[in-house]
């Protein structure tokens, strides 16, 4: 028997464990395991459980149709885990245990305690690389070393990025059933988000005929459907960015696929951090000497999370993510940028109230934002640049249409007071701005080069 392993890879198309599970010989058997105390201590909040879990039910599915039958387990913890996996591959005389290397410090912890669990045992492990588009360890740059800023990055990946048909789904086997019954994990479904493998083909393939080529002019507009929407299906692993790179392939010489691959890259380039310096999934700063003495202020965060902070592109950017799961990126960055310098809150506190509410979620990709706007990052934004909240909806939403539908109560508000820092005086139930941005980004540009100076003194 052959035991394919499945954590954020949800699919049965271009599943490399999968598919070389298939070419081993013997029947095959699928495994999803549950942690949701596991998962809860890691950020990851309700909406992606549900996410998940929407997408292995559209898994079990996918795999059945094939004759795979599909065994979910519920462990709090992932410790408990290997000796349960060694029990179960004893038992039912498992040749191969197929799974995908994953990132971060406590899933490379888990992955060694299972094939260590397994050594000596009569189950090979058999580790496969996924959602990634090139081997992290073979980029380096010429004198050897690791890339820390991606505009090279991104050129040493574009040489090497080989445009290959993703793998096909396994053969059909002979309908298998359960070795032992599955456990009871349950999750309230999620509606805003269809889940499976077809659907996001559907979503690849609109994105690809209506939206790719204009996607460098619409995807900083928040009012406009211009991004390609795949990120919950990227995040899940119900699409792999080689399926994406692939189907635009024709189209990659193009300025709004071109711009689209860019923001591919940028995914890319925070996983090779991560693959590279695992303590960055722990919370750790790439710089720790470059972050500013953040302040404690449970009244400034409690208000940014709600989305009455006073600055309407800001609250609206909130509001849709507490009411969707998903914010516009243009408004992500927005929001991460005034949390640090407006309201001088350590990002670690926004990284992790973004991861646990967007369904969207990765590990990586948050990490390595939330750092970029706090200027502790690798590739980061300039301590001294600050997004202004008002020439960001200016520029981006200059009709207000974006903020009106996520911030009623500015509804009649004209649209040029929309970008001025007087709208609560036309709207008596939205707050003021509660601190004053000018003010506020030269505090922090002096208390981060004040905290470098004397970093560097002490040193």
């Amino acid at each position: 028997m052959q035991l394919v392993w499945f954590r954020d890879d949800l699919r049965v198309e271009d599943h490399p464990a999968l598919y070389g599970a298939s070419l081993a010989g013997g029947p095959l058997i699928g495994l999803y395991v549950a942690s949701p105390a596991q998962w809860q201590s890691h950020d990851c909040g309700e909406r992606k459980r549900q996410w998940h879990h929407a997408n292995v039910e559209a898994l079990r599915s996918a795999l059945s149709a094939l004759g795979i039958p599909l065994l979910i387990w519920r462990e709090e913890q992932f410790s408990a885990l290997p000796e349960r996996l060694a029990a179960f591959c004893q038992r039912h005389r498992v040749a191969q245990l197929h799974f995908h290397r994953a990132l971060g410090w406590n899933e490379r912890q888990l992955e060694r305690a299972v094939e260590d669990a397994l050594l000596g045992s009569s189950t090979a492990t058999v580790p496969y690389q996924d959602a990634n588009l090139l081997d992290y360890d073979q980029v380096v740059t010429q004198q050897g070393g690791l890339y820390r800023v991606f505009t090279p990055f991104a050129k040493r990946c574009r040489q090497r990025l080989a445009l290959v048909p993703p793998l096909p789904c396994p053969e059909a086997q002979s309908p298998l059933a359960l070795p032992e019954p599955s456990d009871h994990w349950t999750e309230s479904p999620l509606p805003l988000w269809p889940a499976g493998e077809s659907v996001a083909h559907n979503a690849l393939e609109r994105f690809a005929q209506q939206r790719a080529s204009g996607y460098d002019q619409q995807r900083d507009l928040p009012a406009m459907h211009g991004t390609s929407a795949l990120s919950p299906y990227f995040a899940a692993g119900v699409l792999s960015p080689r399926q994406a790179l692939y189907r635009l392939a024709e189209r990659l010489g193009e300025p709004g696929t071109g711009a689209w691959v860019n923001e591919l890259l940028w995914r890319e380039f925070y996983r090779y951090l991560m693959h590279h310096h695992p303590g960055l999934s722990r919370h750790q700063a790439m710089y720790p000497a470059k972050q500013a003495p953040w302040q404690s202020n449970d009244e400034y965060l409690a208000r940014w999370q709600r989305g009455e902070t006073g600055f309407p592109l800001v609250d609206a950017g909130m509001r849709q993510m507490n009411a969707t799961g998903w914010m516009h990126n243009r408004v992500r960055m927005l929001c991460a940028s005034f949390l640090v310098k407006d309201l001088h809150l350590d990002w670690r506190l926004g990284e992790a109230y973004f991861m646990t509410h967007l369904v969207d979620g990765d590990l990586a990709s948050n990490n390595g934002g939330w750092q970029w706007a706090a200027g502790c990052g690798a590739d980061a934004a300039p301590y001294f640049r600050h997004f202004n909240p008002y020439r960001q909806s200016q520029r981006f939403d200059p009709d207000g249409e974006y903020i009106r539908r996520w911030v009623p109560e500015l509804a009649q508000v004209p649209d040029p007071a929309l970008h001025q820092p007087g709208p609560y005086l036309l709207a008596p139930d939205y707050p003021a701005p509660m601190v004053d941005h000018k003010a506020q980004a030269a505090g922090f540009t002096q208390a981060y080069k004040l905290q470098v100076k004397e970093t560097q003194h002490a040193s």
